[in-house]
């Protein structure tokens, strides 16, 4: 018959351990969101880059298809000359 109370140690982790472990992975996480909020940075400046691209794009096709004159210019004059 096999011993009721062994040497070996039991399979559950200890408070202890458990403790240690969150401390690992809160500290890998503190170290992990600075880096992420530089790309998340990033992401945006290279959204509004690709915006400005595309509007100039559109006004460069504009102007291309009406006689080189940016959109808004006879509204422009009409407000002027008034």
């Amino acid at each position: 018959m096999k011993p009721r109370f062994s040497n070996q140690r039991n399979q559950a982790m200890t408070l202890v351990e458990v403790l240690v472990v969150i401390a690992i992975i809160t500290l890998l996480a503190a170290l992990l969101l600075p880096a992420l909020a530089t790309a998340d940075k990033k992401a945006l400046r290279i959204t509004c880059v690709n915006h400005l691209m595309q509007t100039d794009m559109s006004f460069r096709i504009w102007e291309g298809d009406h006689t080189n004159h940016y959109p808004m210019r006879n509204l422009c004059k009409s407000i002027l000359n008034n």
